[in-house]
């Protein structure tokens, strides 16, 4: 895998992590359940998660591949031990987010479509390349469900 792949990679990667489901968060004392975001609402805060966590990637991955091309080796580690777990990160922080009503299960099938990437991606790190990797489905629906940067 090339290094522009690694990055476009690591962008794509990071940027369908906009899957959501429902708000298990409780709300405040004496407050009542806050209301579900509007779909707008949703995509501009998931997008929001999705940059600040592709930027904190991206800088990891500038460091781990700044000395030129780099081994199958390095590459697994980077996905195994940076990769995934940032995706995760965001996709946990998204997933607070709640899904807008009405689109429980259009944001459903972005987390489920997510979770079965990032499984494939676990057992095999080099599935992330290509048009059908591991993380093309994700990539695909939170595309279309209207994120500008969560997808792109």
């Amino acid at each position: 895998m090339s290094r522009k792949t690694i990055l476009a990679a690591v962008l794509a990667a990071g940027l369908i992590a906009a899957g959501c489901g429902d708000d298990d968060d409780a709300a405040d004392p004496g407050e009542s359940e806050s209301a579900s975001p509007t779909k707008e609402e949703w995509i501009a805060e998931a997008d929001q998660i999705c940059a600040e966590g592709d930027e904190e990637i991206e800088a990891e991955a500038t460091k781990v591949f700044s000395g030129g091309a780099p081994s199958q080796q390095k590459i697994e580690q980077f996905t195994r031990e940076t990769l995934i777990p940032g995706i995760r990160s965001q996709a946990e922080q998204i997933e607070a987010l709640g899904a807008p009503e009405g689109d429980e299960e259009e944001v459903e099938a972005i987390v489920t479509s997510l979770n079965e990437g990032l499984g494939e991606l676990e057992e095999d790190p080099s599935s992330l390349e290509g048009p059908d990797g591991a993380l093309a489905e994700a990539t695909r629906r939170v595309s279309e469900y209207g994120a500008q940067v969560c997808g792109s």
